[in-house]
């Protein structure tokens, strides 16, 4: 209870951390010595303290499988580390970090790489030896990934060679959260509380401007809305509703035995010619209920200076405040806003990337529900 309550106070408009968290991490404390990790060179369990060590340059790594439904959530990769090394000129050398692959699912021995899981507070900042402190990150699921590839490694800046230094790892875990409003109430409410020297980093997240826009001025966005119903959505693609992919997607979300729950993919140069598209590459929503209640417009390729100039671009008509009064995301060049009962945000991809630039729009609300239902599910398999 405390910990929702401190979530709450932390995020006022956003939703509390579900209570039901799970975390995906098979062994997280070693309780079964080096089960379901991988050790490469010298790694190693340490069965006095319950930590996994590493040492001159080795790591540990687990492969956790994630659904096909988690595209768009947030992962949080979390857990608390020391080291027996500290170098007084600050080198890297011998800290402990996080780090990590989003891939398709496959063979363990290799994949396809979607997103590398680095930088925010992945490396320890540690001062003192031996001295516990949390390493953690958030990162949005990109398409196509079907696990994470979670690794414990051990730094070393050039020219400053491992001298046999311990880095230890315990508390270690992987959450999905349908938002990051949600992800960020987790982190901080587990690093405020637990680890003083993260204090700062977490209390930075806190929110420039209360946005009190409520979910019926949700913008609208080339027609799509939150709330709006599956059918109103395919009205909008003439055409679509004989799509077989979109029968299928949206008839297994109506079988019984399903929570609800549909994620849809809709081109809409294959329905429309229509020039208002001509920016954009694809429209990817989930449906719970037949209702709309997550929007993702992916734009085609890097087009922006910043993320700055990308909200400017459609603030006016969207009925959204100017970027000054929007969060800057710790982890990457995007912006949010967190509203009453939803949450925005704006993603320019940096010159020359291969990523593109995407707007999310979030019924806060829609997705705890959806998360319940997935958490009463989980129950009920492990009974």
């Amino acid at each position: 209870m405390k910990a929702i309550l401190l979530a709450i106070i932390l995020l006022p408009t956003a939703i509390s951390v579900r209570a039901q968290t799970s975390n995906l991490l098979r062994n997280p404390n070693a309780d079964e010595s080096g089960r379901y990790w991988r050790a490469f060179g010298n790694a190693t369990v340490e069965e006095a303290t319950g930590s996994f060590i590493v040492r001159n340059g080795g790591y540990f790594v687990q492969d956790v499988a994630i659904p096909e439904s988690a595209v768009g959530e947030f992962a949080v990769l979390i857990g608390r580390a020391s080291s027996e090394r500290i170098n007084s000129d600050g080198a890297i050398t011998g800290l402990p970090y996080l780090y990590g692959y989003m891939m398709n699912p496959g063979d363990p021995s290799g994949g396809r790489i979607y997103a590398y899981l680095q930088g925010q507070n992945m490396r320890s900042a540690a001062k003192v030896e031996n001295e516990w402190a949390y390493l953690w990150g958030i990162f949005q699921v990109p398409v196509g990934t079907g696990r994470v590839r979670f690794f414990l490694n051990q730094a070393e800046r050039k020219g400053v060679p491992h001298n046999g230094s311990a880095a230890r790892f315990d508390d270690l875990g992987f959450y999905l959260f349908p938002t990051e409003g949600e992800a960020r109430a987790f982190v901080e409410t587990k690093v405020g509380v637990s680890a003083d020297s993260n204090k700062a980093a977490a209390s930075s997240t806190s929110h420039k401007t209360q946005c009190t826009l409520g979910l019926s001025q949700a913008p609208e966005l080339y027609g799509l809305r939150l709330g709006m119903s599956a059918g109103e959505v395919l009205a909008l693609f003439p055409g679509s509703g004989e799509d077989e992919y979109v029968q299928r997607t949206l008839s297994r979300s109506q079988s019984s035995g399903s929570i609800g729950h549909a994620w849809l993919k809709i081109n809409p140069h294959k329905y429309s010619a229509e020039s208002r598209y001509a920016e954009v590459k694809i429209f990817a929503l989930r449906i719970l209920d037949g209702r709309v209640f997550y929007i993702n417009v992916e734009f085609n390729g890097p087009q922006w200076k910043s993320v700055d100039e990308f909200i400017s671009r459609y603030a006016g008509e969207l009925n959204l405040p100017t970027p000054d009064a929007w969060e800057q995301a710790q982890y990457s060049i995007s912006k949010y806003l967190i509203c009453d009962g939803f949450e925005i945000r704006f993603y320019a991809a940096p010159q020359r990337s291969s990523n593109t630039n995407y707007i999310d729009i979030i019924d806060n609300l829609a997705a705890k529900i959806l998360n319940d239902r997935k958490a009463r599910g989980k129950d009920k398999a492990h009974r």
